[in-house]
């Protein structure tokens, strides 16, 4: 996620006009659902292995810093990610390119 963000800032300050923004856009959006997801999943494990033993207060205490440095990193981004939307006049899902666009319709429509 990191990397990726990192790209997509990168660009948002390049006026080369070289950058494919909203592909980016639309990358990093994705990369940050994986990690909410992986991160969810991360806790959940690390939870259940507790069950397991009651001697780890250290270990705890390091996953739970682990865990809040991850979030702090995810709501950045996700800060970010909603303050370049707002200055966009359409929703980025409406913003399709023709590939995209027929893609979509044939998905919604049950077609393979």
């Amino acid at each position: 996620m990191e990397s990726t963000y990192r790209t997509w800032i990168h660009a948002m300050k390049d006026t080369s006009g070289t950058w494919k923004l909203e592909e980016l856009r639309r990358g990093l959006q994705a990369t940050l659902g994986t990690t909410k997801w992986q991160l969810e999943e991360f806790e959940r494990a690390v939870k259940s292995s507790y069950l397991h033993s009651t001697s780890m207060e250290d270990t705890k205490d390091r996953h739970r810093s682990f865990i809040a440095a991850i979030e702090s990193q995810i709501s950045e981004v996700e800060s970010s990610l909603n303050e370049s939307s707002s200055s966009h006049s359409k929703p980025s899902w409406s913003r399709l390119d023709d590939g995209e666009r027929d893609e979509l319709a044939m998905f919604l429509s049950g077609g393979s």
